[in-house]
């Protein structure tokens, strides 16, 4: 299966997107790991939700790369604290982020 295989119904969000696969109107959704609302998709729904494992090769590499500079596939084993990783190992997309704010807003402001 590739992206082509799919049809792609537009969410303004994740969480909308898991609101979705509740429903089943969707088959599968873009969720970020350990979010409040996946863990509570999960208790709902009757055979829970999955990620999905990525290929893990040089050219998968290359390409999660290229379209998200600040990402990398790493290899997640399952766990209780790691809701809808069932597959060991389940390869998935790390992204980086990074906080900005205004070159006025102190230290303390940022750290709290």
């Amino acid at each position: 299966m590739n992206i082509d295989d799919t049809r792609k119904v537009p969410t303004p969000n994740f969480v909308t997107a898991l609101s979705a696969l509740e429903e089943n109107r969707v088959d599968g959704a873009l969720v970020p790991m350990n979010v409040v609302a996946g863990k509570k998709a999960m208790a709902t729904m009757s055979d829970g939700w999955r990620y999905i494992s990525l290929n893990d090769n040089e050219l998968a590499r290359a390409e999660v790369e290229k379209k998200i500079p600040s990402s990398r596939i790493v290899s997640m084993k399952p766990s209780a604290s790691l809701t809808g990783v069932v597959e060991n190992p389940t390869n998935m997309i790390e992204v980086d982020f990074f906080l900005i704010t205004g070159a006025d807003v102190s230290d303390d402001v940022v750290y709290k």
